[in-house]
């Protein structure tokens, strides 16, 4: 399932209060980079993070370091530094990670998916104007989760967004049986726009997807 989200006007108390309750309680510190290269120095630990907080859902493969290259490069070039957050504990080790960037959706619309021979202009003016965020990703490591982490990523989102003049949030998809994704948009206005299902069906005496 796929949620748009009406982005708040203002920051709620109760995110606010949260966010410095776990900051006071364990000690979690926000980090945002100062540039692309200093991505570089926590992104390797972050999907560290990201295998650990997503190998037990359904169908999510870990990932092996010559893919997380690949992403590293395909993402860093194009990163707004303003939605890149992540949080260290105490001993600074990475325990949680959230990207997001603006919605590329409709310039890929009105690209018709290419980017040459000026489809990348779209592109790179839909970085700079929008109103539409796409969430990528927010992941907490394990042994940190239920402590408030992602607290501290969504008040900086909140507030940068408002900042920016966003309007609305894209969730990705995301299984209904990741019961912790899904209690996080509560106290958030969204739809719930898109759906996926997947069928089995028996041919034969033999059981296929």
């Amino acid at each position: 399932m796929e949620k748009r989200i009406t982005w708040p006007s203002e920051l709620s108390s109760k995110i606010k209060r949260g966010a410095e309750i776990v900051r006071k309680r364990y000690g979690y510190r926000l980090y945002k980079p100062k540039s692309r290269a200093d991505i570089t120095s926590f992104i390797y630990e972050a999907f560290v993070v990201i295998n650990d907080a997503y190998k037990k859902l359904y169908g999510f493969l870990s990932i092996p370091n010559n893919v997380v290259d690949y992403y590293v490069n395909q993402i860093v070039p194009i990163a707004d530094l303003n939605y890149v957050w992540v949080v260290y504990d105490k001993e600074d080790k990475v325990v949680g990670f959230g990207f997001t960037i603006p919605s590329l959706s409709q310039a890929s619309r009105k690209n018709k998916g290419k980017l040459f021979p000026f489809g990348w202009i779209r592109m790179l003016r839909a970085l700079k104007k929008y109103d539409t965020l796409d969430f990528y990703i927010i992941a907490v490591d394990p042994e940190h989760q239920n402590k408030g982490v992602t607290a501290l990523i969504m008040e900086d989102a909140i507030t940068m967004g408002i900042k920016k003049g966003v309007k609305y949030a894209e969730t990705g998809p995301e299984l209904e049986q990741n019961i912790a994704i899904q209690s996080q948009w509560n106290s958030f206005e969204y739809i719930e726009h898109k759906r996926r299902r997947c069928f089995t069906k028996q041919i034969d005496g033999k059981e296929i997807d």
